[in-house]
């Protein structure tokens, strides 16, 4: 049985309906780069050895002007042709002019003030003024190592007054530990430093990704080789289109209402907002004069929530919070609107993850996997519609209130999307079995056809979902286009809803047994 004629892959599939209204298509070209620890410790040697020869420095050195230019080669080499001096003194990278002689007196320590040590005993930074003994020293690189963290990669001399950097032959006076953390926090900052390089936040996941700013329209949703999946700009969950700074707001109002449920229940039965500040006040006894603490001092009365003037001349007899505002009110029904759309989206997301991973996993001989690649592109559209759905709830909850015509196109939009993937999610393809290719005759030709249904809607649904990214990423302000695809089972198609229900029946006992 070959249907390879049948399957066609979700994301290279470009469907053309009569009339060409619409064409769907989609780009599989990444605008990033995955890279594990080896990848990331030989393209910093590289870079080390290429300042190194260029510079006619140690690598310790070109160590400390890249970290310093944010491992930036073209700007380091710029600013050092340009006035090498200027870039040693704000690197503290001087040049050793003198060196102290073995027929000098004595020499003190300057942290121990130990005296009489010789020429031997002691070593200075870059700025050969300071002299040290190596047991300062060693104490010295080990504690800023084993406390500071990354700031021991910036260590200067210990004299508060000198900006010289530490050498690389006082760095080798640590421990073995000691020098691996420091390869290490080295090896971290080229990742951490570098504006096109970010940590996979994925858990226990070490590898790092190399983002390429082309200009695009793409957002910057990645995928570690580890499967998790993340925004490169705000290491939050995929969320385009929805900018990061509206979903930064949006996980501090949700982490706030759920972390601080009980309290803010509290606040607003018990407290009112100061007019001019907003801050909560609660009243425990007294009049009705109110005044806010410092630094506002904003007088008001306590149940009208007026201002008070200084003369006191107020009468009140009004409790204006008695009764929420009808304003108030359908902002509180909006808000629960899309709390709600959200909160539902998160939940089927969620389920969607899980049946992909299934089906990603489920052990197959090569041919029949290639066979029912069908079944991971619908869960993978599944959970792609589920995340933009997801999140244009949230778009949707930051639109002002006089914009009513882009909250209804969004909310047109999100039904249509909504009731594709019904009709998506009803299809009983939540796993794989090698009966379905063991059986021919009548089954074969059912399973053919059916598979063809599941691909129209799949391809319904992926069309719903590119009108809905590009509406929000040009600000829901392009009238609503009209798609003139139609899933093929309703629209082509004359089987019944019982016929359709019934092979649904048969595909799902072929896929469990």
């Amino acid at each position: 049985m070959n249907l390879n004629n049948h399957l066609i892959p979700a994301r290279e599939r470009v469907q053309e309906r009569s009339g060409g209204h619409l064409s769907v298509t989609i780009s599989s070209k990444r605008r990033y780069i995955v890279l594990n620890v080896s990848d990331i410790k030989h393209r910093q040697s590289e870079q080390l050895s290429y300042v190194s020869f260029l510079f006619s420095v140690t690598k310790y050195e070109a160590s400390v002007l890249l970290r310093h230019y944010k491992w930036n080669t073209t700007r380091l080499v710029d600013q050092w042709v340009h006035n090498e001096e200027s870039v040693r003194n704000e690197t503290g990278l001087f040049v050793v002019k003198s060196k102290i002689s073995k027929e000098n007196d004595v020499i003190n320590c300057g942290i121990c003030l130990e005296e009489n040590l010789s020429v031997d005993e002691v070593m200075s930074a870059t700025c050969d003024n300071h002299y040290y003994c190596k047991t300062c020293w060693r104490n010295y690189i080990s504690t800023s190592i084993n406390n500071n963290g990354p700031g021991c990669l910036s260590l200067r001399c210990p004299d508060p007054n000198c900006p010289a950097v530490v050498g690389q032959s006082i760095i080798r006076l640590v421990s073995r530990d000691d020098k691996q953390k420091y390869r290490n926090y080295l090896m971290r900052s080229y990742v951490e430093d570098k504006e096109c390089l970010r940590w996979c936040p994925g858990q226990g996941c070490d590898r790092a990704i190399e983002f390429e700013h082309s200009g695009g329209t793409g957002g910057y949703d990645v995928e570690c080789d580890c499967s998790h999946c993340f925004c490169w700009n705000c290491s939050e969950e995929p969320h385009r289109p929805v900018e990061c700074k509206v979903v930064a707001k949006w996980v501090g109002k949700m982490r706030l209402e759920k972390e601080d449920f009980l309290c803010t229940n509290w606040i607003r039965t018990y407290t009112k907002p100061c007019p001019k500040c907003k801050r909560p006040i609660e009243k425990v006894s007294g009049c009705d004069n109110m005044i806010c603490g410092v630094p506002c001092r904003h007088r008001f009365c306590w149940l009208c929530l007026n201002e008070l003037r200084p003369d006191y001349r107020h009468t009140c007899n009004k409790n204006n919070a008695g009764k929420p505002k009808a304003e108030e009110t359908q902002t509180n029904l909006t808000n629960q609107y899309y709390n709600k759309g959200w909160t539902q989206n998160n939940v089927l997301l969620q389920n969607a993850k899980r049946h992909l991973k299934i089906s990603q996993n489920i052990k197959l001989p090569e041919p029949i996997r290639t066979q029912l690649e069908f079944v991971v592109e619908f869960w993978k559209l599944n959970v792609e519609c589920r995340q933009v759905l997801k999140w244009s709830f949230v778009y949707g909850s930051m639109l002002l209130e006089d914009e009513d015509k882009k909250r209804q196109l969004l909310r047109s939009l999100q039904r249509k999307l909504e009731v594709g993937l019904e009709c998506h999610y009803r299809c009983p393809v939540n796993g794989l079995s090698e009966e379905l290719f063991i059986k021919g005759g009548t089954r074969e030709a059912e399973f053919i056809k059916f598979r063809e249904e599941i691909t129209s809607y799949t391809t319904y649904n992926y069309g719903i979902l590119e009108l809905l990214v590009k509406a929000l990423e040009n600000g829901l302000c392009e009238p609503e286009p009209q798609p003139q695809l139609q899933p093929q089972s309703a629209a082509n198609t004359k089987t019944s809803p019982r016929a359709f229900s019934v092979k649904k029946r048969w595909f799902s006992n072929c896929l469990f047994g």
